[in-house]
């Protein structure tokens, strides 16, 4: 069965048109597999997709709107502003999405973007129940560790990537955390931009820092307060449910977090002598 490893998330597509697949497979074929190392899988979701005329899938959220989730009598439905929807029924192991019938000359990404997006809506919803997030941010490898870079569009995390100088991208828009035996780990994470950047296989790295960015003509890490650093990230974390459990669910993994993962605000310009601030940065903020 075809099939997608994202962190410990095992998505079986049971039903899927073949052109769709083939794009799937082609953008995402790092993940186009499932984990040998891992027997018993966090979530196994059955995710079946299927098509229908392109002219029903007029706009029908604002643009500025990533998406929504409507509440179903055994599930929810995720909604995008093309209107595309998937109901989500079975405590979240049984997917059903509705896509625009592909054209032949249809480019890959216009066929891999309605499955990424409700892909990254679905597991920003149900991963914090298994300790992890979805982190609108870029992140890559610095030695043993990863590095995580945040900010609001337009702060520096494409640029971060591009300031690389050899590193490994585990992603450049949606990166991936979770909590494993007691160790934050920073993932490969399909949710990609830039899909000229270097394939992204490779293991999880431990989480070393999280930055958040900010332009300036100096270079330097300023440690944030609780307070500071909660504004700031919780604002990157993606998330689509407002009830009360699902903000505390957060808030309690981003206390966890800031309680072991030093959170700076990085001044920075565009020269990658960043990365030397890592070598002897200064000691964390704690509560």
């Amino acid at each position: 069965m075809f099939e997608l490893f994202i962190t410990g998330f095992r998505i079986q597509f049971p039903e899927i048109p073949p052109r769709i697949r083939s794009a799937v497979a082609n953008l995402a074929f790092s993940f186009v597999r499932a984990d040998k190392s891992s027997t018993d899988p966090l979530k196994t979701v059955k995710w079946r997709v299927e098509t229908d005329d392109p002219a029903r899938f007029a706009h029908s959220l604002p643009l500025r709107l990533p998406g929504r989730i409507e509440p179903l009598a055994n599930g929810y439905r995720l909604l995008t502003a093309d209107n595309i929807r998937s109901d989500v029924l079975e405590n979240g192991t049984e997917v059903r999405q509705i896509v625009p019938r592909p054209e032949p000359a249809t480019p890959d990404r216009f066929l891999w973007s309605p499955i990424s997006s409700h892909l990254r809506m679905f597991m920003a919803t149900e991963f914090p129940a298994f300790g992890g997030l979805l982190v609108h941010g870029s992140s890559l490898a610095d030695g043993g560790v990863g590095r995580l870079f945040i900010g609001p569009s337009g702060a520096g995390k494409s640029t971060v990537c591009d300031l690389g100088d050899g590193r490994r991208v585990f992603c450049d828009e949606i990166s991936i955390l979770s909590r494993r035996n007691g160790v934050w780990m920073v993932h490969p994470s399909p949710f990609f931009s830039d899909k000229s950047r270097a394939d992204r296989q490779g293991e999880a790295l431990p989480l070393g820092s999280i930055q958040v960015l900010e332009k300036s003509k100096e270079i330097r890490l300023e440690p944030l307060s609780f307070a500071e650093a909660a504004e700031a990230f919780l604002a990157c974390v993606m998330h689509f449910r407002e009830e009360p459990v699902h903000a505390a669910r957060l808030l309690d993994l981003f206390a966890d977090l800031y309680a072991e993962i030093p959170l700076f605000r990085m001044h920075f310009r565009k020269d990658p002598d960043f990365w030397r601030l890592f070598e002897d940065p200064p000691a964390a903020s704690r509560p």
